[in-house]
């Protein structure tokens, strides 16, 4: 039985590698976090700003981390009668999955750029957030489990595992062969 629980224990994908993949979700809510206060960082306490989000498939998540960072500061945002704007443009909201060279794992890229221009009176300037890139490498399984299909942003594509002579042709010849090979067996084994 103690072999039983080690083995299970040594297989599991928790203890081999010693953490669990945090929620795709939770990572671009963190990455959208930290480009949202740059984004609100050249306004003033009490400052009184309209905030939108240009399209996006993901646009309301976008705008409600965003409205949570300006209140967070203590602007007053408003939907009109604003002294100053924020236009906010999601650049690259996206996961995207790479193959690695073990087959039963990919590499899970989320991306986070928004760009913003900031209004005040007849002045315009433009915004670039940092560039936020979280790579982690994790099994597929995993991968697909820590998605969110309720934002766009949180699931990619996942890559086809590169093929081998093994899978392609070995494997399938070997298992018709054994078939071929029990059929005659059993026939051969009757007919006598």
């Amino acid at each position: 039985m103690r072999l039983l629980l080690v083995i299970v224990l040594c297989f599991n994908p928790i203890f081999v590698t010693g953490q669990t993949l945090q929620s795709t979700t939770t990572v671009v809510e963190q990455s959208l976090t930290s480009a949202a206060t740059e984004l609100v960082a050249p306004f003033s306490k009490g400052e009184v700003v309209q905030i939108t989000v240009e399209e996006h498939p993901d646009a309301r998540w976008i705008e409600s981390v965003i409205l949570r960072e300006a209140q967070g500061k203590g602007l007053d945002v408003r939907n009109t009668d604003a002294d100053a704007s924020l236009i906010v443009v999601p650049t690259n909201v996206s996961t995207i999955y790479e193959l690695v060279p073990e087959s039963d794992f990919v590499l899970r890229i989320v991306t986070v750029e928004l760009s913003a221009i900031v209004s005040r009176g007849n002045t315009k300037h433009n915004i670039v957030s940092t560039p936020i890139r979280d790579s982690t490498t994790c099994f597929r399984q995993d991968a697909i489990a820590a998605e969110s299909h309720q934002h766009r942003s949180t699931h990619g594509e996942l890559p086809l595992p590169e093929s081998s002579l093994w899978d392609d042709a070995l494997e399938p010849v070997i298992f018709i062969g054994a078939a071929v090979a029990t059929v005659v067996l059993l026939f051969t084994v009757r007919s006598q």
